[in-house]
């Protein structure tokens, strides 16, 4: 009797003594998740997509293709015989290397920036017209036939260096401009619309058309060469105009300056000719 006691006493107190694991129970009594449950783990926000690139079907569907977030085009010997026309709000590189290339021109007036390379043989014999932000058009042997016209917003970069090259008017309208013109080269009238016009008819026989800077209170500075700048230059209405005629021959018809700012053929921006701000 004594043992049986002693062993009903042994087991009530093991059973007090035994352990049991807590509930995570949630407040309406049914079970919750345990913690750390892969379930209830929320994902974090998705990083940020790049943006897509300005440069796509527009592009491709003009011939074109992208190169980054520029649409280039690369014409061969032959090749682009129809005009080669930018797409809309995106920058354009046109490179015209092969001979007779872009035969019809170019037109980027469009693109957000437009870098034209005319520099094979006798290309872009059609006009070339640019706008955007920024415009560079160089022009090699016998290219740019007809007239190069450049609306950009900031800077136009012109180069007819190349021998007779830009045989058409060459129209300059950004806020500073620069052309140049090397043997031969701009046969017609030059004109640049802008706050700082820099023109250089350095090589011979160039720029034998009538040079004229036409924006008021704009800055002027031509340089003319032997035989170059047949027609002289037309600066009056600028606010500091220095037309340097560095040969006898250079500037044959003289110069249009401010009153009282002539010098020879030229004209000077000396300190009391210059009326800029």
């Amino acid at each position: 009797m004594r043992v049986l006691i002693a062993l009903a006493l042994c087991s009530a107190a093991m059973a007090a003594c035994q352990y049991t694991a807590p509930t995570n129970t949630a407040t309406d009594g049914t079970p919750a998740d345990a913690p750390g449950d892969p379930s209830q783990l929320q994902d974090g926000p998705e990083p940020d997509a790049p943006p897509p690139s300005p440069c796509g079907a527009s592009c491709t569907n003009a011939g074109g293709t992208c190169v980054g977030d520029t649409c280039t085009f690369n014409c061969g010997d032959e090749q682009c015989q129809a005009k080669v026309t930018c797409p809309e709000n995106v920058a354009c590189d046109v490179n015209c290397t092969g001979t007779n290339s872009c035969k019809q021109g170019v037109d980027c007036d469009a693109a957000s920036s437009c870098d034209i390379a005319c520099t094979g043989g006798q290309s872009c014999d059609g006009r070339i017209d640019c706008a955007g932000s920024t415009c560079t058009v160089v022009c090699g042997q016998d290219s740019c036939d007809q007239q190069v016209d450049c609306n950009a917003r900031d800077t136009c970069a012109i180069n007819c260096t190349g021998g007779q090259s830009c045989s058409g008017t060459v129209t300059a309208n950004a806020d500073a401009s620069t052309i140049m013109c090397g043997t031969d080269s701009c046969d017609d009238m030059i004109t640049c619309n802008a706050d700082s016009c820099t023109i250089e008819c350095t090589g011979n026989q160039s720029c034998s058309n009538a040079i004229s800077c036409t924006q008021f209170f704009g800055r002027c500075d031509v340089t003319c060469g032997a035989d170059a700048c047949d027609q002289g230059v037309a600066c009056g209405v600028s606010c500091a105009c220095d037309v340097n005629c560095t040969n006898t021959s250079s500037c044959g018809n003289g110069s249009t300056c401010r009153f009282g700012c002539s010098l020879g053929k030229g004209c000077t921006d000396n300190a009391l000719c210059d009326f800029c701000l």
